[in-house]
């Protein structure tokens, strides 16, 4: 799963029903399956008839198990109850994009799978070779890599598992609350509270103007947007993704352009994961609920 968290989350092009807010404890069969280190997906019968997502690749299932294999403890909480995966439990993930892809090596697992393993940290090569398209867009002069929404859009398509598949013998659904909710809930928060008062660019303009002028880039974000964003159980310690670190995603997309296939994939994932919070995230911010639903989807038809 970590990996279509990396890329803003995939969406595959068919109709949701409605996920249930929590799953039910496994089953003592269930269980036995956590303890299997084969990684293992099964589609589960759609009770509601509805259109069932289309199960995801082995070589993407190899992915997410890969990825839960020895990820940075330090990188999750401890309260609250624990996903067990193979012997290992692992609480709510409190890192940003930088601890998925390096610290729970998703970027050296890519390696592994499309035969082009990183030559050094940062290195996208792994993901863009698995990818097929580039990570990043050659020739900007923007003082940070600008995202190609190619990648995102090639995210939300191949690598979002139905919410009722099993991976490691877990649910898909049960590891998004288990472990990967506070990270999609700090970043679409964020973006809705950037979005609200109709600012964004302006604000997006003067993060770049100041951080041109060599101001602190996490600096600058804590001291503007510190305490407006909530925090979801963290705070800044140097390994905890901040609502205002977030917030400096959104900016940065906002100034390369890649902002539309971002909110899309992340709307995508929260949508089939949340979409109760997602309908309240949306009802307490109407003016950037309106303008998010205005940004052009690259996976919309014609």
């Amino acid at each position: 799963m970590a990996r279509r968290l990396v890329l803003m989350a995939p969406l595959l092009a068919l109709s949701c029903h409605k996920v249930p807010a929590t799953l039910p404890e496994l089953d003592a069969g269930s269980e036995a399956a956590r303890t299997d280190a084969k990684t293992f997906v099964e589609s589960q019968p759609d009770t509601e008839g509805g259109r069932l997502f289309s199960p995801i690749s082995a070589e993407v299932a190899e992915l997410y198990g890969c990825w839960f294999s020895s990820p940075y403890e330090y990188m999750f909480a401890h309260d609250g109850p624990p996903l067990e995966i193979n012997d290992r439990s692992y609480g709510m993930l409190m890192a940003g994009i930088n601890g998925i892809l390096y610290y729970g090596d998703l970027n050296g697992c890519a390696g592994q799978l499309s035969g082009q393993p990183p030559g050094h940290y940062a290195d996208y090569r792994p993901i863009e070779a698995l990818a097929g398209v580039p990570a990043t867009v050659a020739g900007s002069t923007l003082p940070f890599d600008a995202v190609n929404p190619e990648i995102i859009s090639w995210a939300r398509t191949q690598l979002l598992p139905a919410p009722e598949q099993y991976i490691e013998g877990i649910p898909v659904q049960l590891a998004y609350e288990r472990v990967f909710q506070r990270f999609f809930r700090v970043m679409g928060h964020s973006l809705f509270y950037l979005v609200e008062p109709g600012t964004l660019r302006t604000e997006a303009d003067a993060y770049l103007r100041d951080t041109s002028r060599g101001a602190d880039g996490i600096n600058w974000l804590e001291g503007h947007y510190s305490g407006s964003i909530p925090a979801y159980g963290g705070g800044r310690d140097g390994t905890t993704m901040t609502g205002p670190m977030a917030a400096g995603f959104w900016l940065r997309r906002e100034l390369d352009g890649s902002l539309p296939a971002c909110w899309h994939g992340l709307r995508d994932v929260l949508e089939r994961y949340d979409s109760s919070w997602l309908a309240e995230l949306k009802a307490a911010h109407p003016t950037a609920s309106a303008a998010l639903d205005q940004l052009p989807d690259p996976l919309a038809p014609p």
